[in-house]
């Protein structure tokens, strides 16, 4: 059954969520998305197709109404079915007369649900017909549009027509227009008295004329495209194309043509070219390698930088295979399929890449590819154009500086363990109150000071593209109980209610890279510590669930903090991003990035909800996957 697709406009997603599963049960194949307000539905609308939208009536800014009528305006002739919780009659009236396609009471049970559906049926049916039939008038609107135009330009053509129309029998004029007699330069009478056709003719040219007519004629070809100069009364030389065919005049052999004056034609491809020459000249002098490569792998064109990349003199590379010559033989075939996928049409020609190429001297070097594909008329088919920096100095510079920050960040590691460690052995000897809180609070500074040292790392591989998961076998519970030992100090500090739930139907084991939910989890937990108040509450809980066929962990994180307003939602996992109301809260802005890092390089998703003063909850949505993925 073909998938439709439905839009539900309510500012209730509870009610809307309930009215998409009781949508799906009865028709599982409906593609449902679920709108909060009419002007997300006009936003969703300018990028998507939906074949019908069911809206609330009573909703804040833009209620169902308004924005129905704001629908028909812009044109949008989309079913639309209201289905709202407080209608009346004249609600109804009106909403008909807006366009409405149908109007319901909110109510459960499947029967009202059933009578919904096939509402929805029938609107996009009766849509679909009122289409049919739009197009089939303007088909046939079209269609007598184009015969009034075939026989205005017959008109045009027979009487004053902007091209030249002429007919030769046995080398001489039976007929031309006044357009024809134009471009050739003489008056009309003249040219039908006299029916001399090569008396106009370049003489140079006239031979290329006369064989054309002759195979014509002769039947080797029925149809010819060509050009040809003329001679001006004035001395002057103009260029003509003519297209013509063999017919047969009063019964015997003739040619019917058209004739252009393309004498500006030439003027500009004679100036293009010139340009072509200019190009090439400034392509020889910009800074990065320029290649292009012909269909056959040929190399078809590279300028001076490409040449001195390389090592070769032009001649040496112009004509010469390109992964042949001059691609390592390790990588050769790999780029040389992908290439003739690319020529072939079966794949799209990467924007950017990087590969090894091999010089004269054999040394290979690392080139940054940008690249496109034009079609050459001239010389036929498709060619790359390509666009390289050589950065092998540049990669190694960057393996450099990344392999200095590796040993920089073990040897700081190394340094806070020593000092941590250390911290701990003298707190289990006896202190003076003085010095057992001076310990207490170099413990708390080293934690917080290895936790940021750790977000640094997450953040670092994450920009790099380099944070992959190492999953394995992780006891959930442990995993609650080691990110609550964490903040076990702060908690106390702050005098703050925690409460640690594990729900019944999480497996006592899940698969997942156990020190990047550690890092996740304990990013939510502070900052759950962060912005809640002294005397406040936090929950820690983890439970199971179920979406289209997919099971998750998931780990959620509740406070009662100052909340999130909801213009900062969108913008809250953002590096860096902290909000107007953290003045004064420790934080660097990158503890929800990196949870939103680690919950994408899991395949899961992190979700938030959130109310001023009230509180916010995090949920980390963790995909299962099987034992043996590790």
């Amino acid at each position: 059954m073909e998938p439709l697709s439905l839009v539900i406009v309510d500012d209730e997603p509870e009610i809307a969520s309930l009215m998409r599963l009781m949508l799906l049960r009865e028709a599982p194949h409906l593609d449902i998305h679920i709108l909060e307000s009419g002007q997300e539905c006009l936003e969703y609308l300018e990028t998507h197709a939906v074949d019908c939208i069911l809206s609330d009536y009573q909703m804040p800014f833009m209620n169902g109404m308004e924005l129905l009528k704001s629908l028909r305006e812009r044109g949008i002739d989309t079913p639309f079915i209201f289905i709202t919780g407080q209608g009346n009659e004249e609600i109804a009236r009106n909403a008909f007369k807006s366009g409405a396609n149908d109007y319901f009471t909110k109510e459960i049970g499947f029967a009202h649900f059933a009578r919904i559906l096939n509402s929805i049926g029938q609107a996009i049916r009766q849509r679909k017909t009122e289409a049919a039939k739009r197009d089939e008038l303007l088909s046939r609107q079209a269609a007598e549009e184009t015969l009034r135009e075939s026989e205005a330009m017959f008109r045009d053509l027979s009487e004053e027509a902007l091209v030249g129309v002429y007919l030769i029998q046995e080398e001489k004029f039976v007929y031309l227009n006044q357009k024809a007699a134009e471009i050739l330069g003489r008056p009309r009478e003249e040219l039908m008295k006299t029916g001399d056709i090569f008396g106009t003719i370049h003489p140079e040219d006239r031979h290329i004329v006369r064989e054309a007519i002759r195979k014509r004629i002769e039947g080797l070809f029925k149809v010819a495209d060509y050009q040809f100069r003329i001679m001006r009364p004035d001395g002057s030389v103009s260029f003509v194309e003519v297209l013509g065919s063999s017919t047969s005049y009063r019964g015997k052999p003739a040619i019917i043509g058209t004739l252009l004056d393309i004498t500006e034609r030439k003027q500009a491809e004679e100036k293009l070219t010139e340009e072509r020459d200019r190009i090439r000249k400034i392509l020889d002098v910009v800074p990065s390698i320029m290649l292009v490569i012909a269909p056959d792998e040929t190399v078809a064109r590279i300028n001076r930088r490409g040449c001195e990349a390389l090592g070769y003199a032009k001649e040496e590379i112009i004509g010469k295979n390109w992964f042949d010559n001059f691609i390592p033989e390790n990588n050769r075939e790999e780029i040389r399929g992908i290439f003739r996928k690319i020529m072939a049409g079966d794949a799209a020609l990467p924007d950017n890449y990087q590969n090894i190429v091999l010089t004269k001297s054999g040394e290979e070097r690392l080139i940054d590819w940008y690249n496109s594909v034009f079609q050459d008329e001239k010389n036929g088919g498709f060619f790359t154009l390509s666009s390289g920096e050589d950065i092998t100095e540049k990669k190694k510079a960057e393996q450099q500086k990344d392999d200095f920050f590796a040993m920089t960040r073990h040897d700081i590691r190394s340094s806070l363990t020593a000092i941590l460690g250390y911290a701990e052995l003298l707190n289990t000897l006896p202190q003076s109150p003085e010095t057992s809180e001076m310990l207490t609070a170099i413990c708390t500074s080293g934690n917080r000071l290895s936790a940021l040292l750790e977000n640094c790392i997450t953040m670092s591989k994450s920009e790099a593209g380099k944070l992959a998961i190492q999953p394995s076998l992780c006891d959930v519970a442990e995993v609650l109980r080691e990110t609550s030992a964490e903040m076990k100090e702060m908690i106390k500090e702050k005098a703050l209610r925690f409460d640690v739930e594990l729900g019944a139907d999480v497996p006592a084991s899940f698969m997942m890279d156990r020190r990047l939910i550690v890092r996740a989890v304990s990013n939510l937990l502070q900052n759950a510590i962060n912005y809640t108040p002294k005397g406040g509450s936090i929950v820690l809980k983890a439970f199971s669930a179920s979406e289209t066929g997919h099971d998750f962990l998931v780990i959620a994180v509740a406070d009662t903090g100052i909340g999130i307003p909801a213009e900062e939602l969108g913008n809250i996992f953002e590096k860096y991003y902290r909000s107007g109301r953290a003045a004064g809260i420790r934080g660097t802005g990158l503890g929800l990035a990196i949870v939103k890092a680690v919950a994408e390089a899991h395949g899961g998703r992190v979700e938030v909800e959130s109310e001023p003063e009230k509180g916010s909850v995090f949920r980390l949505y963790i995909p299962a996957r099987p034992a043996d993925s590790c």
